[in-house]
């Protein structure tokens, strides 16, 4: 069975010692598995997918039921709809039973009268797009002893004790839960961990694509914050993948970057999407890094009201944002829940102001660890 790797920037026919390799496997009935990495680096270098396929193609003809393809690239880099479409054209998946048993010749009387067609093929295999699983408690152990982690024991425990596993499903999160542990000895409050986490996810760690990366980390910040915020108004949970080829409805359920972000250029804003502050979604779509239950942007919504409110937000427009009035009670919005619990850790009006109207909110959401008892609230 072969199995070759290569970066899709330079993956084609093979070269070197990869040819008699090539040869002996067209050669033989095994199958054979190639792995093309680098889709997300291709584009940026111009390199144009359709071009890559072709050559790929021309690698494999005769033999395509035995050659099995796997692509791989930042989950922000595929247009899952142009992408997967160039992908059927250029290298279709083959089809088995091509030779259709003869049917009786009632059925075939049958079909031209009614000018039915003849079942399509069905496809050996199916196009198939996968995410990497968040690792599990075992795995994250593992992982983090093969680090050299000091007090492995102590760690899990503390992860345990704040509930912050969904911090630690991914390699690059346990990557930072484990720097911040050697150098503190313990994990920091929610809000701190948090910030910690998004401090990490905009930084663009590989040095290829950072060498050409024009967007530094604290603008990417400030950028998804404006994206928090755009989806708790917006009552989202899910940001577009931008796809010229993507349904128009699809696009109406998610909130468009484009949209957010207008003063930023198109570059800027793809660049802001590859950084690992964002998730797979669906197809499609992508969703802010552990925010599962609206933590996250609540979160960043807060960052994002709380700047404004330093700048020149009158204090009346924001409580039109965050509170209401129904039926004569005193209400914070539905949609505004996590966020005014965290704009309380910063804000000691809005504090008053949630107490006054659903004190409970500030023991359920946001970060109720990290309150600070004020004289001046009661």
């Amino acid at each position: 069975m072969l199995a070759a790797t290569g970066s899709i920037k330079h993956f084609g026919l093979p070269t070197g010692h990869d040819w008699p390799r090539l040869d002996a496997w067209r050669k033989s009935g095994e199958p054979g598995w190639f792995f093309i990495d680098s889709i997300d680096e291709a584009k940026l270098d111009n390199i144009r997918l359709e071009r890559a396929l072709r050559e790929i193609a021309d690698g494999i003809t005769g033999n395509e039921v035995r050659a099995h393809i796997v692509l791989s690239g930042r989950h922000t880099d595929w247009e899952v709809a142009r992408d997967a479409r160039r992908l059927i054209e250029e290298l279709p998946l083959p089809r088995e039973n091509l030779a259709e048993p003869v049917p009786p010749l009632e059925m075939l009387i049958r079909r031209v009268l009614r000018h039915e067609k003849p079942p399509e093929p069905t496809p050996a295999e199916m196009l198939m797009i996968v995410v990497m699983a968040p690792l599990d408690a075992d795995k994250v152990r593992t992982y983090a002893a093969a680090k050299n982690v000091p007090e492995l024991g102590a760690l899990i425990a503390a992860i345990q004790a704040a509930n912050m596993w969904e911090f630690a499903r991914r390699p690059l999160d346990l990557d930072w839960i484990v720097r911040y542990w050697r150098i503190h000895g313990r994990l920091g409050s929610f809000t701190e961990m948090i910030e910690a986490s998004l401090c990490e996810r905009v930084q663009e760690y590989d040095p290829d694509r950072a060498r050409r990366d024009r967007l530094d980390a604290e603008r990417a910040k400030r950028g998804l914050e404006r994206i928090g915020a755009a989806l708790v108004f917006g009552r989202q949970t899910t940001i577009a993948i931008p796809d010229k080829d993507a349904p128009v409805e699809d696009a109406r359920t998610a909130v468009k970057i484009d949209d957010v972000l207008p003063d930023w250029s198109g570059e800027d804003r793809l660049q802001l999407l590859t950084r690992p502050a964002f998730e797979p979604a669906t197809f499609g779509r992508a969703r802010l890094h552990n925010d599962n239950e609206g933590v996250v942007r609540g979160y960043l919504a807060a960052r994002w009201l709380q700047r404004l409110r330093q700048a020149n937000l009158p204090q009346r427009r924001l409580y039109d944002l965050l509170f209401s009035r129904t039926y004569e009670i005193e209400l914070v919005k539905p949609s505004m829940l996590e966020t005014a619990a965290w704009l309380s850790l910063w804000d000691e009006s809005v504090a008053s102001e949630v107490i006054r109207r659903t004190p409970f909110l500030l023991f359920t959401a946001g970060d109720p660890a990290s309150l600070i008892v004020s004289p001046g609230v009661v």
